[in-house]
């Protein structure tokens, strides 16, 4: 059974979630996973091989981005 982390985008389609992830191939014969939480989200990932598929959608920032934000002192968490 291959172990998919949660969408990288919303969050949605953990194991206990009624939003699962798909796993298809599509008519080029590339693997695409997508998250079936369609209308917030509808996130997908297109490779070649499955292996590449869940690698990339398991992936995750090692390091949140740094988009400016500040706590209620005005200063950088």
């Amino acid at each position: 059974m291959v172990e998919l982390k949660p969408c990288p985008f919303c969050g949605r389609g953990g194991a206990d979630d009624e939003y699962p992830i798909d796993i298809d191939r599509n008519s080029d014969g590339e693997y695409e996973l997508q998250c079936l939480y369609t209308d917030d989200c509808g996130a997908m990932i297109t490779l070649p091989t499955l292996e590449a598929a869940i690698a990339a959608w398991n992936t995750r920032p090692t390091t949140p981005p740094d988009n400016g934000a500040v706590d209620e002192q005005g200063t950088e968490p």
